[in-house]
């Protein structure tokens, strides 16, 4: 963690904002509050997280709700918009500096799902 610069982001099949699968991600790391992205007809819980290195800010986040996101799966996609608080070592990909990403996992048919700006 003290050379990379880390943001991971998935269903963690978590109902609890600090449960077990949890745990490991120490005060280094901080949860998007996306909000509910499961089930997608009716979302109620916030099963899927994106967790972020503190050397990032959350300026945003949410959950993409459209027609074909619910068609898609049974998680809604997330997504948060970040931004590095100081320059990182090894520098980011500008790229990356569009900060904006969505997934979703689509495990009955095998795919995870990416989507951001063009």
């Amino acid at each position: 963690h003290s050379v990379m610069p880390t943001i991971v982001m998935g269903d963690t099949n978590e109902w609890r904002l600090r449960g077990k699968s949890l745990a490991g991600f120490d005060d280094r790391f901080e949860i998007a509050r996306c909000g509910p992205s499961f089930h997608s007809r009716k979302p109620v819980a916030e099963l899927d997280r994106i967790i972020v290195d503190r050397r990032f800010s959350i300026l945003e986040a949410g959950v993409h709700c459209s027609e074909a996101a619910q068609k898609a799966s049974d998680h809604l996609p997330i997504w948060a918009r970040v931004s590095p608080d100081l320059p990182l070592t090894p520098p980011l990909d500008r790229r990356a500096d569009a900060h904006c990403l969505a997934i979703f996992d689509d495990r009955a048919a095998g795919d995870i799902h990416a989507l951001g700006p063009e």
